[in-house]
This record gives C-alpha cells, sequence and structure tokens, in this order.
C-alpha cells in the first residue's frame, strides 16, 4: 500500500506536467510488492509520505473527465463503474485516497484476476481520463472435490461447483452434494449411508457500494459416529435450514457481518428449532487473497441462540481468525503465522462442536458437516490429544512458508510451494482435568489458483483421503 500511494502522489508530474503516457495508478500485486529503493531529497520525500498516507490535501487539483473501462467480456461495467467510487466530473486532489483504493474496490469484487489503473491526460489542462482494464476470471468455479476412504466411510464423493458472477450480473451461486457410503466396520453396526447438500446465492459490493448481501440452504441426512467412551455410536439425524445474511464495508478493508440461520432438526437424540444469530467483524488487507505476498486478516464474531427448542439448551459460539503475511528477500518468499480460535458457552448439539478434524491438518475434515472419518489424531506430543474428537474448546497456531513458482496470465494464474507446522488444541478432556491437550500437525505441497478454483496437492491433503 505504501508503494502504490507513492504512485498516486507521483501522478501530478507525470500527467499534469506534459506527459502523453498513461500513468499508473494501481498495478498487480507482483509489481506493486517490488522495493523501491529512492534515494529522495528531504522535500520529496514528505511529499512521497503525504501521498502513502492518503492525504486529501496532498497534490494539484485533477478533475475526471472521462472512464475507460477495457478487457469487459461478461461482467456488466456498470458493476465496475459503481465499485471506483468515482465519477465523470469529480474534481479532487493527486492524493486523496480514492485513487489508491480504486483498483483495491474493484479486485475485491471477485470476478477478475487482473486489474490495472492508469491517468491519461485530457482535452484540457488538469483534466484526465482514468483508464480502467481488467482480465476476467471464468465463470465457472470448482470450490470443492469431496473424494476418499476411511474406516467409517468406504466411499466418500462430492462437488462444490458455482458461478460467482451469473450472465455479469455480480450475483454469484453455488451447489454443493456430498455422498457417503454405508459403513463396513464392526466397530461400528448401524452406520447408514449419509448426504448433504447445499446452495448458495449471494451477491458482494451491491451495485458497487458497500453492502454485501447472501443467503444459504442446508440439508443434512446424517448417520454420526458420536464419541462414546473408548469408541463410538452411531447417532441419525437430520438438519434443514436456510441462513440470510449481509454485510457492510465501513471503511477500506473493514466489513461488519450480520447473519440469522434457522434450522429443524430430528433423529434419536435430538429434535426441534435453533435459531441464531451471528455479528461478526472482519479486517483484511491482503491484495490477493488466494495466494498472498503480504497484509493480513482478522475476523471475530459470536452466535448467540435466539430460540433453541429442543434437548439441547442456549449456547453461544466464539470464533476468531487470524493472520499475517510478511514477504523476505522479496516477494518470492514469503512467511505467514495463523491462529484460530473457538469457545461454545453453554449446551450446544453434537454437531455444533468442534471436531479435531477440522482443526487438525492431519485428519479428513468434515465434509458439508458430514463425519467422515473417526480416525484420532497422532498424538506425537504425548498429551492424550488422540482420545480427543470433539470439545467446546479449540485453538491452533502455525507457520509457513511460501515460495513463488510463477505468476502468469491463462488459466493457472499462480503457483506457490509451501511447508507448515504448528500445534492445535482441542478439549475439555473426556476423562476431566485441567487444560487443552495439544497435538502436533504439519503439511507441505503445491498451491495453484487456477481459471475454475483452488487446487492444493499436499501431504495432508492426501493423507486425509486414504484408509491405513
Amino acid at each position: 500500500m505504501r508503494n502504490l500511494g507513492l504512485l498516486v502522489g507521483l501522478v501530478a508530474y507525470q500527467v499534469l506536467g506534459g506527459q502523453a503516457r498513461a500513468t499508473p495508478l494501481g498495478l498487480p500485486d507482483a509489481t506493486i510488492d517490488e522495493d523501491l529503493e529512492l534515494d529522495e531529497d528531504p522535500g520529496k520525500a514528505e511529499a512521497i509520505r503525504k501521498a502513502s498516507e492518503g492525504d486529501v490535501s496532498f497534490g494539484p487539483v485533477i478533475e475526471i473527465e472521462r472512464v475507460v473501462i477495457s478487457g469487459v467480456r461478461r461482467t456488466d461495467p456498470l458493476i465496475i463503474r459503481r465499485a471506483l467510487g468515482l465519477a465523470v466530473g469529480e474534481v479532487l486532489r493527486a492524493g486523496d485516497p480514492r485513487l489508491g483504493g480504486a483498483w483495491l474496490r474493484i479486485m475485491a469484487l471477485g470476478y477478475f484476476s487482473d486489474v490495472a489503473l492508469s491517468l491519461s491526460r485530457g482535452t484540457r489542462r488538469g483534466a484526465v481520463t482514468l483508464n480502467v482494464q481488467v482480465v476476467e476470471r471464468g465463470s465457472i468455479t470448482l470450490d470443492r472435490i469431496f473424494l476418499g476412504t476411511s474406516e467409517s466411510s468406504p466411499i466418500w464423493a462430492g462437488i462444490d461447483i458455482g458461478d460467482a458472477n451469473v450472465f455479469g450480473s455480480g450475483v454469484g451461486v453455488s451447489v454443493a452434494v456430498v455422498w457417503t457410503m454405508e459403513g463396513d466396520s464392526a466397530d461400528l453396526p448401524g452406520a447408514d449411508p449419509q448426504l448433504a447438500l447445499r446452495f448458495r446465492t449471494g451477491v458482494r459490493n451491491l451495485h458497487g457500494g458497500p453492502i454485501s448481501l447472501h443467503a444459504a440452504f442446508l440439508y443434512d441426512d446424517a448417520s454420526e459416529p458420536v464419541p462414546l467412551g473408548s469408541g463410538f455410536r452411531i447417532v441419525p439425524y437430520e438438519r434443514a435450514g436456510g441462513i440470510a445474511g449481509g454485510s457492510v464495508e465501513i471503511r477500506p478493508r473493514l466489513r461488519l457481518l450480520c447473519e440469522i440461520r434457522v434450522e429443524r432438526t430430528a433423529g434419536t437424540d435430538l429434535g426441534g428449532t435453533i435459531m441464531s444469530a451471528t455479528a461478526g467483524i472482519e479486517h483484511d488487507t491482503r491484495v490477493d487473497p488466494i495466494l498472498p505476498v503480504r497484509g493480513h486478516y482478522a475476523w471475530l464474531s459470536a452466535e448467540p441462540t435466539l430460540f433453541d427448542h429442543g434437548p439441547a439448551g442456549g449456547y453461544v459460539r466464539l470464533m476468531a481468525r487470524v493472520g499475517r503475511w510478511i514477504p523476505v528477500r522479496g516477494i518470492r518468499h514469503v512467511v505467514s503465522v495463523h491462529g484460530r480460535a473457538g469457545m461454545i458457552l453453554g449446551d450446544a448439539p453434537f454437531f455444533e462442536r468442534f471436531y479435531a478434524t477440522d482443526w487438525n491438518r492431519l485428519l479428513p475434515p468434515r465434509a458439508l458437516d458430514l463425519l467422515v472419518s473417526t480416525r484420532a489424531s497422532p498424538d506425537f506430543l504425548g498429551t492424550g490429544v488422540g482420545k480427543v474428537h470433539q470439545g467446546d474448546y479449540a485453538v491452533a497456531a502455525d507457520a509457513e512458508y511460501s515460495y513463488r513458482l510463477f505468476r502468469r496470465r491463462g488459466r493457472i494464474h499462480g503457483g506457490d510451494l509451501f511447508a507448515g507446522a504448528g500445534l492445535f488444541g482441542l478439549g475439555p478432556r473426556p476423562e476431566g482435568g485441567h487444560g487443552l491437550p495439544i497435538g502436533l500437525m504439519f503439511d507441505a505441497g503445491l498451491r495453484l489458483d487456477t481459471e475454475i478454483g483452488i487446487f492444493e496437492l499436499s501431504f495432508a491433503n492426501a493423507l486425509g483421503r486414504v484408509r491405513f
């Protein structure tokens, strides 16, 4: 962001000083993150500082005479114009933070793999043309492929597929389905086939503004192994319900979220209606959220039940997540640190609790909330973490190193090699006691950003899909 602001601050010299060529305002992450070594006099250094801080009083006054958008194939240009936050006839100074933030707002729409903004000289002194060139992502996205085998599910399979920009309207839809075969383990009698369905729709930055809306429908026909003593028992149940909510960008890169969830449950051990509300806050300064180079991410949410008519009482779920990406020795080498924590206060149904499979990289995660494996966490540290499958408290922290292989235009936008390790804790202990048993986790592999989605080929990913 410092370098992006620097480029904005030098617009006056390059545009108003008689330069005919276009002057870049926002550049792809691979460009703006290159370290700039500047040997400036004190006066120019102060000017650059004001530009990088988005000083609205810095630089001469300019007027936007035209906005030219190119590269659009499907997306309605009106969506881009609204996301710009700048209109023809607008008069502002060169240091106005809206100029530097326009590139980020367009990239945040999620419809483009590349966005380039530039200013060129207008028809009169002080007037400029704002040029917006975009490269659209593929319309169809493959969010996830579910496939594997385990001791409790001989086969599980499914797909999560959608269109993030239907007919260029800015509306996204996706459908996901997972099916698991009837269990064949002698230790899990009565494990029936399982089925999960999800339908989601939403629009990000409605009409180019700060408001985003989303809704989802869910259905689970589950036959879940629930911990019982040293083993498991099968609990059949059904869930059906929906979620509706939205978020608002209260300042650049900072969003507030609110949503309502209503579910109807039925089963041997549970049945009734659950209504909950979620309030959250998100701060995301990453330019590229898929293969980040620098920036940070933070999320904090609270979900209390408003109404719970069933065997479980009311409860509150608290969640937090943070991450920081730091380039070292240039942008090809990135070190990142991550942390997650969760707490449930009250009496929550078992499917709302924290599962080891969702916190330990070495285990297969739940597929659309269906538990597909009863594998225990490896107890490398001898803390008894392998005995804990569910809990009301969870925490995880890890560090990762990634090496940039390439960034390019095409069907595969980028690729990184990565390796990471960390610790996780889950509790309370089944036999009681204080503290959380701690486990070790690690992973290494290749992460790709492609035209149809993100693909990760890693040790832990492969380990979670096979039975042993």
